[in-house]
């Protein structure tokens, strides 16, 4: 009797656990998808997106020109580019230190030379800025150690003295079990954004 009461319990705890595993999948899934809504509008998509042997959720592209022009169309005072390169991944069991200083490297050694510069020593000549964004959605505990490491990642790139613009990483990390972002001193401008798809979620909108 003591053998099979023990046998139910584990039952029990293995059909929780699998219950709650399977409870994080889905808010993973639906902030996910969520937050792909706010994006789909001026953003162009790859999902998957692979990498160096490594698939991530999915890579958003925006672009964007404006110019100045003098009376007629042929003189031109100035013209500027701005890019956004935002690479979205999720993770549901785990998250550590050495997963964020690999997603990490996807924006320094990948976005920023490829799609920045074009493989180039400097971006085109019209360059303003680009963002090289990464938004982090985790269905798992966070270590202190995790949220330290991007709460104080920065990088920032300026191309021949400024005159060709620069680059700068976002970096925002989601919280779905405890409805909680953290960005770095960067990822701040993205902050209200992924607060409001919790806010959408609540509301029952998905």
């Amino acid at each position: 009797i003591l053998t099979a009461g023990l046998t139910r319990l584990k039952i029990i705890h293995a059909l929780n656990g699998l219950l709650y595993t399977v409870e994080r999948m889905i808010m993973v899934s639906k902030y996910f998808n969520r937050l792909i809504k706010y994006f789909e509008s001026t953003f162009d998509f790859t999902r998957p997106f692979t990498w160096n042997g490594h698939t991530y959720d999915a890579l958003a592209c925006f672009h964007a020109h404006v110019d100045k022009y003098v009376l007629v169309k042929k003189a031109q005072l100035w013209a500027c580019d701005s890019h956004e390169y935002c690479i979205i991944n999720t993770y549901e069991e785990s998250f550590t230190v050495e997963e964020f200083d690999q997603l990490t490297t996807v924006l320094t050694d990948y976005l920023e030379p490829h799609y920045v510069r074009n493989d180039e020593s400097d971006p085109e000549k019209d360059h303003m800025y680009s963002y090289l964004t990464l938004i982090i959605v985790c269905g798992c505990p966070l270590t202190k150690d995790v949220i330290r490491k991007v709460k104080g990642y920065r990088f920032t790139k300026y191309y021949k003295m400024y005159t060709r613009g620069y680059s700068e990483a976002h970096v925002i990390l989601v919280d779905t079990l405890n409805s909680k972002v953290y960005t770095n001193a960067a990822g701040k401008t993205k902050l209200k954004l992924c607060k409001n798809v919790f806010k959408d979620l609540k509301a029952g909108k998905e």
